[in-house]
C-alpha cells in the first residue's frame, strides 16, 4: 500500500469513527424521571422531573435558606445530545433558561441563567436514584465508624 492510499484509508476510518457516538442519542423516554444536582461552588440546587412527553417541573434553590422557585417544564427539545427546556416560572420567580447536553443517560451537563443573561452557572444533574444511593452508601460507611446523626446523639 502506498502512502497516498494509506492516508485516504486513514481519513475514511477517522471520519467514520468520529461520526459514531459512544452513546446513542437520548430520547424523552430514556430521560424521563427525576434528576438532582447543583452548580458546585455557587450553591444552586435543582430537582427536575420530566415525563415521556417532555413536560414536568423544575425546582430551583438559588441561595441557601431561600425558598425554592418552581418552574413548569412546558416542553423539552432534543437535538442529538443537545437539550433545552422551555420553562414557565411560578408568579414571583425569575425567568431563567436551562439547557445543555444529555448524552449517556446518566447525567445532564447544563447551564442555567437569567433571561437577560446577567448571570449563568454550570449545572450537573444525575438521576435521583443514583444520587440517593451514593448518599446512603457514604452515610452507612460513616455510621459504621461511629459518625453520623445517630452516633452524635450518643456522644
Amino acid at each position: 500500500m502506498n502512502l497516498r492510499t494509506f492516508a485516504i484509508a486513514l481519513a475514511l476510518f477517522c471520519s467514520c469513527a468520529a461520526a459514531r457516538s459512544v452513546f446513542p442519542p437520548p430520547t424523552l423516554a430514556t430521560l424521563q424521571g427525576s434528576w438532582l444536582g447543583g452548580s458546585g461552588a455557587s450553591e444552586k440546587y435543582f430537582r427536575l422531573e420530566i415525563d415521556t412527553s417532555g413536560r414536568g417541573i423544575l425546582i430551583a434553590q438559588f441561595d441557601s435558606g431561600e425558598r425554592p422557585a418552581v418552574y413548569e417544564v412546558l416542553s423539552t427539545q432534543l437535538t442529538e445530545c443537545a437539550i433545552q427546556f422551555e420553562l414557565r416560572p411560578e408568579p414571583g420567580a425569575e425567568p431563567i433558561y436551562f439547557r445543555g447536553s444529555a448524552c449517556g443517560g446518566v447525567s445532564m451537563k447544563l447551564e442555567v441563567g437569567d433571561a437577560e443573561r446577567r448571570w449563568h452557572s454550570k449545572v450537573l444533574l444525575r438521576r435521583e436514584g443514583d444520587v440517593l444511593s451514593r448518599i446512603e452508601a457514604v452515610t452507612r460507611r460513616a455510621r459504621g465508624h461511629g459518625f453520623g446523626p445517630i452516633a452524635a446523639v450518643h456522644r
